[in-house]
Formats: structure tokens, sequence, C-alpha cells
């Protein structure tokens, strides 16, 4: 879905061996989404778009996947602003619950967790 960061993923196997998944994600998934969320008019159909690879990838993918979506990538672009999570939940989740309230429950815990908050 992101061509522009075709590069950097091949960068990060060929410098440690392996995709680093966290890593990665908190350097370019986040930054793709706020970079969207900036200006969402203009950005529909890439929001459209991200949030439903974020939920096809939610529903089809692994355990640690899913935990990566919102773990890392939602609650990162959304942990300050709970409330532009819960508009964007509802513009773009409407048909992927489980992860509406998972990533929910991710932008909950960004505020609370030190942890959390340290690694994005």
């Amino acid at each position: 879905m992101f061509p522009q960061y075709k590069d950097a993923y091949k960068e990060m196997v060929a410098k440690y061996g392996d995709f680093l998944y966290v890593e990665f994600y908190k350097n370019y998934g986040i930054a793709k989404m706020k970079e969207l969320m900036e200006n969402e008019n203009a950005n529909k159909k890439q929001l459209v778009k991200y949030f439903k690879m974020l939920g096809d990838m939610h529903y089809e993918g692994e355990l640690i996947l899913g935990d990566i979506i919102c773990s890392v990538i939602l609650a990162g672009a959304f942990g300050n602003d709970p409330a532009a999570f819960e508009a964007a939940a509802e513009k773009y989740l409407e048909d992927y619950p489980f992860l509406k309230s998972a990533g929910r429950a991710a932008v909950k815990n960004y505020k609370s967790n030190k942890k959390l908050r340290a690694i994005l």
C-alpha cells in the first residue's frame, strides 16, 4: 500500500537480517497515519484504504499482528488524542468492530502505560 517504504524495509532486513516490525511501524506506520489524519478531507481515499488494510490484517493475521496494529500504530497515532480515534473509528472501522474495540483499549492504555509511551 505504501511503496515509498519498500527501500526502508529492504535496508532494515539487510542491516538486521530480519524485519523488525515494531520498529518499522513505529517509524513509518504511525507517521503515515498522522500525516493522513492531518488533512482528513483531502486524504479520505487513502485513509479508507489504510484502515481497511489494518482491519483486514487484524482479522486475517496472526495474534501478534493485531497487537502491533493496536499497540503501535493506533496507540502511537491517537494516544494523545483519544477523541480523534473515536471519530476516525466511527468513519473507518464500522466493518471492523473487534479492531475498533481493541484500538479503543490500546489508545486508552497509552495514557497510563509509561513503558508503551517510552517505546513509541
